[in-house]
């Protein structure tokens, strides 16, 4: 059961180094935002993955489970887990093309300075009741956020790649979410041994996803941005066919201008505008603003 355990790890690490190198040529390539959220999101992961496997098996740990005098490897697991409640609401929401509010983002703040001091003195402390009431389940909180958010934005989501991609992350995180919760809380709370062999739930997750995750840059991620400094990138209107003028209208749709107000500002009447915005949603497969927004803000 521990050689199988080790294989797990191992292949999971390789598979994570794998994805996040290709993730930066992706980026280095293409300098998407979504892109360098999405390399922190594997990285945050991959540090959690690594100290685990230092943990089990590279004699840090007693026989019992208890943490060696030298303390110097658990920043992997510090860094990875706060990393991953920082960066995760982030990612979520550029790869759905959905904007922060204000209000928003200040909260989101608040609790990661919160987090990173329970973080910093549990690092410090090894006080367990930080770890079972305040970390762990923020990083379940974390996941379980992101599901819900997939789950409630995906039928807006007009591009089938990425929902075909959101579809498959969203069915395999939420089959392994409890076992990773339990994965995590291993013996200390239930009194008996759920994975005799070692983790498995964790890396076995890991490792699927960082497979996914390889498809699913080279599909959706591999490709010139659709909006690049509040302008529409000649990918995008050489994509879907959009013209100057349909460009144009997309770009005041995006500000959040009306109907109306885009027909003043353009110099051309409102049927004109209705026009322009029917054939715009006939050529990007759209059936209404909300998709469109989610369209070009996901890819940018």
């Amino acid at each position: 059961m521990i050689e199988i355990s080790f294989w797990v790890f191992l292949g999971s690490l390789l598979a994570g180094f794998a994805s996040m190198l290709l993730s930066l040529f992706i980026y280095l390539k293409y300098r998407k935002i979504a892109i360098i959220f999405y390399i922190f999101f594997l990285i945050s992961l991959f540090c959690i993955i690594l100290f685990f496997f230092f943990y089990l098996f590279g004699g840090i740990a007693t026989a019992d489970g208890v943490m060696r005098g030298d303390k110097s490897l658990e920043i992997l697991q510090f860094a990875g887990s706060y990393g991953f409640i920082a960066v995760a609401p982030y990612f979520y929401h550029y790869i759905l093309g959905l904007r922060l509010s204000r209000v928003k983002i200040i909260v989101t703040i608040c609790i990661d300075i919160v987090l990173l001091a329970c973080s910093v003195i549990f690092y410090l402390t090894r006080i367990p009741e930080i770890g079972y009431f305040v970390l762990i389940p923020a990083l379940a909180v974390s996941i379980l956020y992101g599901l819900i958010l997939i789950l409630r934005n995906l039928p807006s989501i007009a591009d089938k790649r990425l929902s075909r991609a959101l579809k498959t992350f969203l069915w395999v995180s939420a089959g392994f979410f409890p076992l990773i919760l339990l994965d995590m809380l291993d013996t200390r709370l239930f009194g008996v041994v759920l994975f005799p062999g070692g983790f498995f739930a964790l890396p076995l997750y890991y490792l699927v996803l960082n497979i996914l995750s390889i498809v699913f840059t080279m599909v959706y991620f591999n490709r010139p941005a659709y909006l690049r400094g509040g302008q529409l990138t000649p990918f995008f209107t050489g994509e879907y066919g959009i013209t100057a003028r349909e460009g144009e209208i997309i770009l005041r749709l995006i500000d959040g201008a009306s109907n109306r107000e885009i027909g003043e500002k353009l110099f051309i009447s409102y049927k004109t505008v209705e026009n322009h915005i029917y054939n715009i949603y006939q050529k990007t497969g759209v059936k209404n603003r909300i998709e469109l927004f989610n369209l070009i803000l996901s890819n940018r």
